[in-house]
Protein backbone atom coordinates (compact mmCIF):
# COMPACT_ATOMS: atom_id res chain seq x y z
CA UNK A 1 0.00 0.00 0.00
CA UNK A 2 1.44 3.73 -1.12
CA UNK A 3 1.99 6.05 1.39
CA UNK A 4 0.43 9.53 1.27
CA UNK A 5 1.54 12.94 1.66
CA UNK A 6 1.12 14.29 5.84
CA UNK A 7 1.40 17.71 6.47
CA UNK A 8 4.57 17.90 8.03
CA UNK A 9 3.91 19.67 11.48
CA UNK A 10 0.76 16.47 11.66
CA UNK A 11 3.76 14.08 10.59
CA UNK A 12 5.82 15.21 13.65
CA UNK A 13 2.88 15.55 15.46
CA UNK A 14 1.92 11.30 15.28
CA UNK A 15 5.37 9.84 14.05
CA UNK A 16 6.02 6.64 16.45
CA UNK A 17 2.69 7.39 18.25
CA UNK A 18 1.04 4.14 18.60
CA UNK A 19 2.41 0.97 19.93
CA UNK A 20 0.82 -1.86 18.80
CA UNK A 21 -1.55 -3.94 21.63
CA UNK A 22 -3.54 -6.51 19.50
CA UNK A 23 -3.17 -9.32 21.77
CA UNK A 24 -5.06 -6.87 24.10
CA UNK A 25 -9.46 -5.99 24.32
CA UNK A 26 -11.26 -5.56 22.20
CA UNK A 27 -8.84 -6.91 19.47
CA UNK A 28 -7.66 -9.80 22.01
CA UNK A 29 -5.57 -11.85 19.57
CA UNK A 30 -3.63 -14.64 19.85
CA UNK A 31 0.01 -14.07 19.74
CA UNK A 32 0.21 -15.52 15.77
CA UNK A 33 -2.12 -13.40 14.29
CA UNK A 34 -0.48 -10.79 16.65
CA UNK A 35 2.53 -11.46 15.63
CA UNK A 36 1.45 -11.62 11.57
CA UNK A 37 -0.51 -8.21 12.01
CA UNK A 38 2.40 -6.31 13.13
CA UNK A 39 5.26 -7.86 10.88
CA UNK A 40 2.87 -6.68 8.04
CA UNK A 41 2.20 -3.29 9.55
CA UNK A 42 5.05 -1.21 7.88
CA UNK A 43 3.98 -2.48 4.44
CA UNK A 44 -0.15 -2.46 4.59
CA UNK A 45 -0.22 1.24 6.22
CA UNK A 46 -0.53 4.31 4.01
CA UNK A 47 1.28 5.73 6.78
CA UNK A 48 3.54 3.54 8.43
CA UNK A 49 5.13 5.91 10.41
CA UNK A 50 2.36 5.55 13.07
CA UNK A 51 4.09 2.27 14.53
CA UNK A 52 6.14 2.94 17.49
CA UNK A 53 6.83 -0.97 19.39
CA UNK A 54 5.81 -3.52 17.04
CA UNK A 55 4.02 -5.17 20.22
CA UNK A 56 2.56 -4.56 23.97
CA UNK A 57 3.20 -7.95 25.31
CA UNK A 58 3.51 -9.27 29.12
CA UNK A 59 6.79 -10.58 30.79
CA UNK A 60 5.22 -13.91 30.09
CA UNK A 61 4.82 -13.60 26.56
CA UNK A 62 8.12 -12.06 26.07
CA UNK A 63 9.48 -15.22 27.50
CA UNK A 64 7.45 -17.38 24.96
CA UNK A 65 9.10 -15.30 22.16
CA UNK A 66 12.30 -15.94 23.29
CA UNK A 67 12.15 -19.68 22.32
CA UNK A 68 10.22 -18.42 18.62
CA UNK A 69 11.45 -18.01 15.10
CA UNK A 70 9.69 -15.08 14.26
CA UNK A 71 10.61 -14.90 10.81
CA UNK A 72 7.66 -17.37 9.19
CA UNK A 73 5.22 -14.44 10.99
CA UNK A 74 7.10 -11.92 8.76
CA UNK A 75 9.33 -10.30 10.70
CA UNK A 76 12.52 -9.62 9.07
CA UNK A 77 12.81 -6.58 11.46
CA UNK A 78 13.84 -6.54 15.07
CA UNK A 79 11.50 -6.78 17.09
CA UNK A 80 10.51 -3.62 19.45
CA UNK A 81 8.43 -4.22 22.65
CA UNK A 82 6.37 -2.68 25.50
CA UNK A 83 7.02 -4.20 28.13
CA UNK A 84 3.95 -4.83 30.75
CA UNK A 85 5.84 -5.51 34.28
CA UNK A 86 3.38 -8.48 35.56
CA UNK A 87 6.19 -10.30 37.61
CA UNK A 88 8.63 -9.45 40.20
CA UNK A 89 12.19 -6.96 38.93
CA UNK A 90 14.26 -9.68 39.23
CA UNK A 91 12.29 -11.67 36.72
CA UNK A 92 11.13 -8.86 34.62
CA UNK A 93 15.25 -7.85 34.66
CA UNK A 94 16.09 -11.23 33.46
CA UNK A 95 13.83 -11.43 30.48
CA UNK A 96 15.15 -8.11 29.37
CA UNK A 97 18.51 -9.09 29.55
CA UNK A 98 17.92 -12.58 27.49
CA UNK A 99 15.85 -10.87 24.62
CA UNK A 100 18.58 -8.01 24.01
CA UNK A 101 21.06 -10.66 23.83
CA UNK A 102 18.52 -12.93 21.77
CA UNK A 103 19.03 -13.71 17.75
CA UNK A 104 19.40 -10.50 15.86
CA UNK A 105 17.32 -9.47 12.59
CA UNK A 106 19.46 -8.76 9.86
CA UNK A 107 22.11 -7.86 12.55
CA UNK A 108 20.13 -5.64 14.34
CA UNK A 109 19.23 -6.56 17.87
CA UNK A 110 15.34 -6.48 19.06
CA UNK A 111 14.73 -3.78 21.89
CA UNK A 112 12.49 -2.78 24.39
CA UNK A 113 10.71 0.91 24.05
CA UNK A 114 9.31 0.58 27.48
CA UNK A 115 8.35 -1.06 30.83
CA UNK A 116 5.50 -0.48 31.97
CA UNK A 117 3.74 -1.09 35.45
CA UNK A 118 0.79 -0.87 37.31
CA UNK A 119 1.11 0.73 40.64
CA UNK A 120 -0.30 -1.39 43.71
CA UNK A 121 -2.58 -0.56 46.46
CA UNK A 122 0.04 -0.33 48.92
CA UNK A 123 3.27 2.11 49.06
CA UNK A 124 4.53 2.43 45.47
CA UNK A 125 7.96 3.87 46.29
CA UNK A 126 8.64 -0.21 47.30
CA UNK A 127 8.23 -1.09 43.42
CA UNK A 128 9.63 2.19 41.49
CA UNK A 129 13.13 1.89 43.18
CA UNK A 130 13.74 -1.81 41.61
CA UNK A 131 12.84 -0.36 38.77
CA UNK A 132 14.04 2.81 38.58
CA UNK A 133 17.76 0.73 38.90
CA UNK A 134 16.32 -1.71 36.27
CA UNK A 135 15.47 0.48 33.69
CA UNK A 136 18.50 3.01 34.10
CA UNK A 137 20.38 0.05 33.80
CA UNK A 138 18.94 -0.98 30.23
CA UNK A 139 18.48 2.10 29.37
CA UNK A 140 14.81 2.38 28.72
CA UNK A 141 12.03 4.52 30.31
CA UNK A 142 9.59 3.59 32.32
CA UNK A 143 5.57 4.01 32.97
CA UNK A 144 3.51 4.26 36.36
CA UNK A 145 0.24 3.38 35.90
CA UNK A 146 -1.56 4.73 39.47
CA UNK A 147 -6.07 4.03 39.36
CA UNK A 148 -7.17 7.69 38.76
CA UNK A 149 -10.59 6.32 38.71
CA UNK A 150 -10.72 6.70 42.21
CA UNK A 151 -12.42 9.67 44.31
CA UNK A 152 -9.01 10.90 45.70
CA UNK A 153 -7.40 10.52 42.13
CA UNK A 154 -5.92 14.53 42.70
CA UNK A 155 -4.04 13.53 45.39
CA UNK A 156 -2.78 10.30 43.63
CA UNK A 157 -1.73 12.01 40.93
CA UNK A 158 0.25 14.62 42.80
CA UNK A 159 1.85 11.47 44.93
CA UNK A 160 2.55 9.26 41.49
CA UNK A 161 4.39 12.88 39.55
CA UNK A 162 6.25 13.61 42.61
CA UNK A 163 7.43 9.83 43.05
CA UNK A 164 8.65 10.06 39.14
CA UNK A 165 10.38 13.29 39.20
CA UNK A 166 12.57 11.73 41.84
CA UNK A 167 13.61 8.87 39.33
CA UNK A 168 16.94 8.49 37.83
CA UNK A 169 15.60 7.20 34.77
CA UNK A 170 12.99 8.61 32.41
CA UNK A 171 10.19 7.71 34.43
CA UNK A 172 6.48 8.84 33.17
CA UNK A 173 2.67 8.39 33.83
CA UNK A 174 0.39 5.87 32.05
CA UNK A 175 -3.06 6.79 32.04
CA UNK A 176 -6.12 4.49 31.11
CA UNK A 177 -9.25 5.44 29.30
CA UNK A 178 -11.32 2.48 29.25
CA UNK A 179 -12.12 -0.52 31.60
CA UNK A 180 -13.16 -0.01 34.88
CA UNK A 181 -10.11 2.23 35.99
CA UNK A 182 -10.67 4.56 32.43
CA UNK A 183 -10.95 7.91 33.32
CA UNK A 184 -13.03 10.75 32.19
CA UNK A 185 -11.99 14.33 30.09
CA UNK A 186 -11.52 16.39 33.21
CA UNK A 187 -9.05 13.22 35.08
CA UNK A 188 -7.31 13.49 31.41
CA UNK A 189 -6.54 16.81 31.69
CA UNK A 190 -5.35 16.92 34.62
CA UNK A 191 -2.91 14.38 34.24
CA UNK A 192 -1.51 16.54 30.74
CA UNK A 193 -1.42 19.28 33.13
CA UNK A 194 1.05 17.43 35.62
CA UNK A 195 3.57 15.39 33.35
CA UNK A 196 3.70 18.22 30.88
CA UNK A 197 4.41 20.61 33.87
CA UNK A 198 6.65 18.20 35.30
CA UNK A 199 8.78 17.20 32.15
CA UNK A 200 7.70 13.46 32.47
CA UNK A 201 6.90 11.16 29.59
CA UNK A 202 3.50 9.79 29.09
CA UNK A 203 1.51 7.22 27.97
CA UNK A 204 -2.11 6.38 27.59
CA UNK A 205 -4.28 3.79 26.30
CA UNK A 206 -7.63 2.62 25.39
CA UNK A 207 -10.36 4.30 23.72
CA UNK A 208 -8.22 6.34 21.15
CA UNK A 209 -8.55 4.98 17.52
CA UNK A 210 -10.03 8.00 15.74
CA UNK A 211 -8.42 11.27 15.38
CA UNK A 212 -11.00 13.71 17.24
CA UNK A 213 -13.65 12.43 20.04
CA UNK A 214 -17.10 11.42 18.67
CA UNK A 215 -20.05 10.94 20.75
CA UNK A 216 -21.80 8.90 18.76
CA UNK A 217 -19.03 5.91 18.68
CA UNK A 218 -19.72 4.03 21.85
CA UNK A 219 -15.66 3.08 21.34
CA UNK A 220 -14.83 6.80 21.36
CA UNK A 221 -13.22 7.99 24.87
CA UNK A 222 -11.32 10.59 22.84
CA UNK A 223 -9.41 11.70 19.78
CA UNK A 224 -5.54 10.84 19.25
CA UNK A 225 -5.31 14.20 17.11
CA UNK A 226 -6.50 15.73 20.42
CA UNK A 227 -4.50 14.14 22.95
CA UNK A 228 -1.34 14.40 20.83
CA UNK A 229 -1.88 18.06 20.48
CA UNK A 230 -3.17 19.09 23.93
CA UNK A 231 0.11 17.31 25.37
CA UNK A 232 2.46 19.03 23.14
CA UNK A 233 0.73 22.70 23.55
CA UNK A 234 0.96 22.31 27.32
CA UNK A 235 4.71 21.22 27.06
CA UNK A 236 5.24 23.92 24.76
CA UNK A 237 3.20 26.77 26.26
CA UNK A 238 2.32 25.94 29.86
CA UNK A 239 -0.13 27.74 31.72
CA UNK A 240 -0.95 29.57 28.52
CA UNK A 241 -3.37 26.82 28.05
CA UNK A 242 -5.36 26.25 30.86
CA UNK A 243 -6.71 22.72 31.83
CA UNK A 244 -9.96 23.73 30.94
CA UNK A 245 -8.86 24.71 27.41
CA UNK A 246 -7.38 21.25 27.50
CA UNK A 247 -10.52 19.92 28.37
CA UNK A 248 -12.72 21.83 25.95
CA UNK A 249 -9.60 20.01 23.27
CA UNK A 250 -10.14 16.92 24.44
CA UNK A 251 -13.23 16.51 23.71
CA UNK A 252 -13.17 18.53 20.47
CA UNK A 253 -15.20 17.07 17.74
CA UNK A 254 -13.98 19.37 15.15
CA UNK A 255 -11.18 18.37 12.87
CA UNK A 256 -11.15 22.47 11.87
CA UNK A 257 -10.36 23.71 15.11
CA UNK A 258 -6.88 22.14 14.83
CA UNK A 259 -4.74 23.27 11.96
CA UNK A 260 -1.36 22.39 10.77
CA UNK A 261 -0.16 24.12 7.93
CA UNK A 262 3.73 25.03 8.69
CA UNK A 263 2.71 25.27 12.55
CA UNK A 264 0.53 23.58 15.16
CA UNK A 265 -2.51 26.06 16.17
CA UNK A 266 -5.27 25.63 18.40
CA UNK A 267 -7.22 29.04 17.97
CA UNK A 268 -4.91 31.43 19.03
CA UNK A 269 -2.25 29.34 20.51
CA UNK A 270 0.80 28.03 18.11
CA UNK A 271 3.76 25.95 18.63
CA UNK A 272 6.24 26.36 15.59
CA UNK A 273 7.37 23.49 13.97
CA UNK A 274 11.12 23.14 14.93
CA UNK A 275 9.73 23.65 18.81
CA UNK A 276 7.33 20.81 18.41
CA UNK A 277 10.20 18.63 17.00
CA UNK A 278 12.92 19.80 20.60
CA UNK A 279 9.38 19.14 22.30
CA UNK A 280 8.72 15.75 21.61
CA UNK A 281 11.74 14.14 21.89
CA UNK A 282 12.46 15.57 24.89
CA UNK A 283 9.65 13.89 26.94
CA UNK A 284 8.07 10.94 24.90
CA UNK A 285 4.10 10.38 24.39
CA UNK A 286 2.75 7.36 23.28
CA UNK A 287 -0.59 6.27 22.71
CA UNK A 288 -1.59 2.24 23.32
CA UNK A 289 -3.84 0.84 20.76
CA UNK A 290 -5.00 -2.74 19.77
CA UNK A 291 -5.70 -1.26 15.95
CA UNK A 292 -3.28 0.69 13.80
CA UNK A 293 -5.87 0.15 10.80
CA UNK A 294 -8.81 2.30 12.31
CA UNK A 295 -6.17 5.16 12.92
CA UNK A 296 -4.48 4.82 9.71
CA UNK A 297 -8.13 4.50 8.00
CA UNK A 298 -9.15 7.86 9.48
CA UNK A 299 -6.19 9.79 8.64
CA UNK A 300 -6.72 8.42 4.86
CA UNK A 301 -10.30 9.80 4.92
CA UNK A 302 -9.06 13.34 6.58
CA UNK A 303 -6.55 14.46 4.85
CA UNK A 304 -6.34 12.33 1.27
Amino acid sequence: MRSFPTPIILETLLAGLFDYAGMFPPAALALDDALRESAGLPASLRRPWLLGADLVVTVETARTLLSMDLRPFGFMRPLRLALLATEKPESVDDVISSFLSSEKQEGVPHAVSSIELKVPSEDASSLVEPFDRLTVRHNIPFFLEPDLSQANWAATLTETTTLLSRCTSAAGLKCRLTGPTGIDADRLAGAVVAVCDAKLPFKVTGGLHHPFFNPKRADSKGGFINVAAAVMLRRALGDQISKESIIGLLENEDAKALSFDESLNYGALVVESNQLSVIKSSAPFSIGSCSLREPDDDLHKLLD
